[in-house]
């Protein structure tokens, strides 16, 4: 390749990407249905709800492929119970949250888009609530101690589908996401990963 033929290709090539770029950014608010494996202890697990919400930001590179990286926070809490339902023992984590998705958009007015990647959290407080339900006990609660007592960080994989539907210059939107959790709640790694399924909507502004 001759060097004019370079100098080309390096004076055009980001007016072409840019071109062909689009970006946006939003609000998004939710549900976060969530659970945590601890069946050594206590064999029945409940999937519990907390509440989300996020700052998104979308780029999409020639219309159909992109990525979203998302700036949130998410409530996730867990539910333990022996068999007989005499002991209790309850969760509440507070995360702030950064999914990282690969994203294929398809489509001409209303928008479908797939998703796939991965997710860090970090943990902000928490707490945790043990009740005794057959006997006379007053609940017993626990500020939750990220080192000693839980792993501050927790992360894992990410998936999910979604739509953009058009309002104005702007887009509403609507998704569902899985979350596969891989690294335990507890520091002793008896609890299992947080797993959880997030539903979401919002609203995507260009930028």
């Amino acid at each position: 390749m001759s060097k004019f033929k370079l100098q080309l290709i390096l004076l055009f090539f980001p007016l072409v990407v840019s071109a062909q770029t689009q970006a946006g950014m939003g609000v998004k608010a939710g549900a976060v249905f969530s659970r945590s494996d601890n069946s050594a202890y206590y064999p029945v697990q409940k999937i519990t709800t907390g509440i989300a919400a996020a700052v998104p930001l979308e780029i999409m590179f020639g219309g159909h492929i992109g990525f979203q990286m998302e700036f949130g926070y998410a409530q996730k809490k867990s539910r333990y119970e022996s068999e007989d339902g005499e002991y209790i023992s309850k969760s509440n984590v507070h995360y702030a949250e950064l999914p990282l998705l690969l994203k294929y958009v398809t489509g001409e007015k209303v928008k479908l888009c797939l998703g796939a990647g991965g997710f860090i959290a970090c943990g902000i407080s928490g707490k945790s609530t043990l009740v005794a339900a057959g006997f006379d006990y007053q609940p017993m609660d626990f500020k939750i101690n990220f080192g000693s007592f839980a792993n501050r960080l927790n992360g894992g994989l990410a998936a999910g589908a979604g739509i953009k539907i058009p309002a104005g210059s702007c887009f509403l939107t609507a998704d569902a996401r899985y979350q596969y959790g891989l690294f335990t709640f507890k520091s002793s790694g008896i609890d299992g990963p947080v797993n959880g399924l997030n539903l979401a909507a919002g609203i995507l502004f260009p930028l």
